[in-house]
């Protein structure tokens, strides 16, 4: 990542994730959503979070496999989100 971050600016780029494997990268997701987003202490009663997969990490990959590019900025990023879904 690279860029300003609410209009903070930083020195150099946040490190790649190119060398990191599928299921390292899918066990720190789903951990950072488990600790901080979901079934944790900290969250509403009975929110969840879904563990992040290897084969979900493998998919994102490989869709932009084909568009070799640079770091990616906070809006480009923020573009990609999808929404969470309404609440039941």
């Amino acid at each position: 990542m690279k860029g300003p971050i609410d209009g903070k600016s930083y020195p150099s780029e946040m490190a790649s994730m190119k060398d990191n494997s599928d299921e390292w990268i899918a066990s720190v997701i789903s951990y950072i959503r488990y600790e901080f987003v979901g079934t944790s202490l900290r969250a509403a009663k009975g929110r969840q979070s879904a563990v992040v997969q290897p084969q979900d990490i493998k998919a994102v990959r490989e869709s932009y496999a084909t568009t070799p590019r640079e770091a990616w900025t906070i809006d480009e990023l923020e573009k990609q989100l999808v929404p969470p879904p309404a609440p039941k």
